[in-house]
């Protein structure tokens, strides 16, 4: 049906968004689509280039289209 049509569409994202086990990814994510909510607090970093090139990638194929 439509939802796992939904679902199968943002699992690359929902997976990429875990690919290290902190909020980092999250952050990226969000910042990226337009919403500014700033660095990562030490401890955690920024993601390095090809970490956020995963979140990147999927983000940019999953069209999402959230008012800023």
């Amino acid at each position: 049906g439509k939802a796992a049509e939904i679902h199968r569409h943002l699992l690359p994202l929902v997976n990429a968004l875990f690919v290290v086990s902190n909020p980092t990814p999250v952050k990226y994510a969000v910042n990226q689509v337009g919403f500014n909510v700033g660095k990562p607090r030490l401890p955690l970093i920024e993601p390095d280039e090809k970490t956020a090139a995963l979140i990147r990638d999927p983000l940019t194929d999953s069209r999402i289209d959230l008012p800023v």
